[in-house]
């Protein structure tokens, strides 16, 4: 045997004096092998081209059905008034701290802790409007129905054993039950995946918005618009502005949780 060093044909892994397996990938030694290492290489992939998720065209295309832009609005909305609700009962039991200390007296803030109280009664009438508006969103149906399919599936086994099921009919319902959950589960994930286009539609519509209220403050700033009529159209774009921010909130942390 040459006293050359030898390296393994497979692999390139050096070969030992006496050796008659490679240590890394066992392949027999011979004296045909080779004294140099074969270097194996590979040609790198391709890095793929990260293709957008969504097309112009599907975002362009795709329409928020409006009782769930509502829906949307409606949650974003309650939410922002229950942290109001908040901060104004935080208010209070600061300052009614003070008065228990004795650090203040109770006649300098009468006015204003019955102020507070009159925001915080109205607030808590808008929250109870809001939540009788709420219902549940499609995807909060068709995850339950997804679940049921899989607890079904789950409970089969144990009837198996229990009734002591011939293999013809467990299969059969098995089989069954597979179908409904698979198709349980597609229902779901396509809801979802137009969740995520309605979210890229209103990202988009709402920077529209911004770049509108940016020219209409300009058309003001340059005297092209009166005062007037700057108001008036700033009061409309607003609101839907706000409205608009709510929904895609309120969306995204759906989005965030599912």
């Amino acid at each position: 045997m040459s006293d050359k060093v030898r390296f393994c044909i497979k692999c390139g892994n050096k070969i030992n004096p006496g050796e008659r397996f490679c240590r890394k990938c066992g392949t027999p030694i011979t004296q045909l092998d080779i004294s140099r290492p074969t270097i194996h290489t590979a040609t790198p992939p391709t890095p793929l081209k990260k293709e957008p998720i969504f097309s112009d065209r599907e975002i362009k295309e795709i329409e928020i059905p409006k009782e769930l832009y509502e829906q949307f609005s409606y949650r974003g909305e309650l939410k922002s008034t229950k942290e109001k609700m908040e901060k104004l009962s935080v208010e209070v039991e600061r300052i009614m701290d003070k008065i228990k200390s004795g650090e203040v007296d109770m006649a300098e803030y009468t006015d204003e802790i019955k102020d507070l109280k009159g925001q915080f009664a109205t607030l808590k009438e808008k929250k109870n409007g809001l939540e009788g508006k709420i219902k549940s969103l499609p995807h909060e149906a068709l995850a339950e129905d997804e679940e049921l399919w899989r607890e079904r599936l789950q409970k089969l086994d144990s009837v198996r054993k229990e009734k002591n099921l011939s293999k013809e009919v467990y299969q059969k319902m098995k089989a069954e039950y597979q179908e409904k959950y698979a198709n349980a589960s597609k229902k779901r994930r396509d809801e979802i995946a137009k969740m995520q286009l309605w979210k890229r539609k209103l990202e988009e519509e709402r920077q529209n918005m911004k770049e509108k209220l940016e020219i209409l403050e300009t058309r003001y700033a340059t005297g092209e618009l009166s005062e007037a009529n700057y108001t008036k159209e700033l009061k409309k774009i607003k609101e839907g502005y706000d409205k608009k921010k709510l929904a895609l909130s309120e969306l995204s942390e759906v989005l965030i949780k599912i």
